[in-house]
């Protein structure tokens, strides 16, 4: 009976031989999952921040573009009114041209007549 014991004692002490290997090994593994996890919670962190800072990024982009788009906007406002100034403005020198040139076919016409003139009382003198 005594072999049996320490034959039994025996498996005994390598199954806890066993069991404390095991339990360095499962420590291990879980502390290592641990390091991990904080890992990948340092990262996530990491990636909310720099999420956020893009979303901050994009929102101010989106507000460049629209104050562009706004000042586009009025510049085209001002260019159509500077356009339609030009055009009133060719139109008031070309009536200036037209009147001008009236006068001087006007006054060709006169100073035609008036030769004339001088020249039928010059023959009649």
């Amino acid at each position: 009976m005594v072999k049996v014991f320490a034959v039994v004692a025996d498996e005994v002490r390598k199954l806890a031989e066993l069991s404390a290997s095991s339990e360095n090994e499962i420590l291990t593994i879980i502390q290592s999952m641990r390091d991990r996890i904080h890992i990948g919670v340092k990262l996530s962190n990491n990636l909310g921040e720099a999420l956020v800072s893009i979303i901050k990024g994009v929102q101010n982009s989106t507000n460049l573009i629209t104050e562009i788009t706004k000042v586009m906007s009025q510049q085209f406002t001002g260019a159509l009114e500077i356009n339609k100034s030009t055009i009133r403005l060719l139109a008031g020198t070309t009536e200036v041209k037209e009147s001008i040139t009236k006068q001087a076919s006007l006054n060709d016409e006169d100073e035609n007549d008036a030769q004339t003139e001088e020249t039928r009382i010059t023959i009649a003198k």
